[in-house]
């Protein structure tokens, strides 16, 4: 067998130094391809013949150390070894039998041990695995019953945010105006309910316009306020499908007025019972006693009625205390004094002044300045002779201002064929007259 030359067993070196090998190795290098193609590709194992290939001369170890670390490497590693394997046999090649048993039995002795540590190792590992496996598992245990905690108790707050939600819209339909009650609207003026939805939290109006079609708009309960000069007082008369009766008061969100005292034109029924019903707005108007044939006095002297009669001026000029149903309230003898129709004497409420007060300040637009206000009404003490007087001053004051007033235009209705106007006074830069605004409605033709 050829030796294999290492650096332990260095190859005699010729007068040349070896030069001549060093083409005759590089010849074997490339001697054959396929091995050395294997070398290249994987480094981890050599076959003798490459071994004593590379080891043959130190030129080509050095060629190898330089081109190829990784294979010298393991040429390195298997070099040491081989020595080490052989300096092991040398040793108990020296060692006598009685030496050589007792070394096995310890090297038994220490592999029995080196294989009971590594039991115990294995046994605490698997061990510390099974316990932080537990761990886990609570930690997973509690995570999850954290989370489902958390979701219970978001899921109970969702619940009571909804059932909060539903208790606000509950209460804010249980606040809600019913249909037909009178409104004012922010910016649109007077309107009527027609629907409130609750998922929305929109009424829909319908705002009036005098003369015209009502508007239909969408608006939030923010921009609404009761019109109380249009809700009907307490005892007030009105005429029902059942018959004349006494208003006790309104439900607003129910949009019914309680009637009470209804004297039913049913044959039949007994009137002393008073009975009671609760009726939507829209089945409810006004009650007008008959008038007497005195109401309204004019003084024209036989003139023809113009087609429209122009004011001069209007003034109260006496009161009267009047007894309808059992239901007393005060009348106030208006005389107008005509321009082209002599002079015409009617009977009128407060509250038709008042009317007429509030549709001026808000459709003409007069200042406060301007025109006086009239007071407001109270509760009681509406009969005594001294509101009746003050009350008598403040609408002769208004009237006076109101028909001076050159940019007001009005009229007051005194029967079904009379009505008279107050004409806004024309400017020279309008070029056409301003419309016609009466507030109590226009004379039959």
């Amino acid at each position: 067998m050829k030796l294999i030359h290492t650096a332990y067993h260095p190859a005699p070196k010729s007068a040349d130094q070896g030069k001549k090998q060093v083409a005759t190795d590089h010849e074997a290098l490339h001697r054959d391809a396929t091995i050395h193609q294997a070398v290249q590709s994987s480094e981890s194992h050599l076959t003798p013949l490459d071994l004593e290939t590379i080891m043959s001369n130190k030129g080509v170890v050095k060629y190898w150390y330089l081109h190829r670390p990784k294979t010298m490497e393991i040429v390195h590693k298997n070099a040491v070894k081989r020595d080490a394997e052989k300096k092991e046999a040398e040793r108990l090649a020296a060692m006598t039998p009685d030496e050589r048993r007792r070394e096995e039995e310890e090297r038994i002795a220490f592999d029995l041990k080196v294989e009971e540590t590594r039991r115990l190792k294995r046994q605490a590992t698997a061990l510390a695995e099974e316990k932080a496996a537990q761990e886990l598992a609570e930690q997973a245990r509690l995570a999850a019953l954290a989370e489902s905690e958390r979701l219970a108790e978001e899921y109970v707050a969702a619940r009571e945010r909804e059932l909060a939600l539903q208790a606000e819209k509950q209460a804010k339909y249980e606040d809600s105006l019913g249909r037909d009650v009178p409104i004012v609207v922010t910016d649109h003026g007077r309107g009527r309910v027609l629907f409130y939805d609750r998922e929305t939290e929109v009424y829909s109006v319908a705002i009036e316009h005098y003369g015209k079609p009502e508007e239909v708009l969408d608006v939030y309960p923010e921009e609404i306020v009761l019109d109380g000069e249009r809700i009907l007082s307490p005892k007030t008369l009105v005429d029902t499908p059942f018959g004349v009766g006494e208003v006790v008061g309104l439900d607003p969100h129910l949009g019914c007025y309680a009637v009470t005292n209804l004297v039913v034109r049913e044959e039949g029924v007994d009137e002393t019972a008073a009975p009671q019903a609760f009726l939507q707005i829209r089945d409810i108007v006004r009650h007008v006693e008959e008038r007497e044939s005195h109401d309204v006095v004019v003084e024209a002297g036989g003139l023809p009625i113009p087609d429209e009669i122009t004011m001069k001026s209007a003034r109260i000029v006496n009161s009267k205390i009047v007894t309808q149903s059992r239901h007393k309230f005060v009348q106030y003898h208006l005389e107008i004094q005509t321009t082209n129709y002599g002079t015409v004497y009617c009977w009128k409420r407060y509250s038709t002044f008042r009317l007429l007060c509030d549709r001026l300040m808000n459709e003409a637009g007069y200042k406060k300045k301007e025109i006086p206000e009239l007071p407001k009404r109270h509760i009681t003490g509406n009969m005594s002779e001294k509101t009746i007087r003050e009350r008598v001053e403040k609408l002769n004051e208004f009237l006076d201002a109101a028909v001076r007033a050159e940019h007001l235009q009005w009229g007051i209705k005194v029967d079904d064929q009379i009505a008279v106007y107050k004409r806004r006074v024309k400017k020279p830069r309008n070029a056409a007259p301003a419309p016609s605004s009466s507030v109590f409605g226009s004379r039959r033709r």
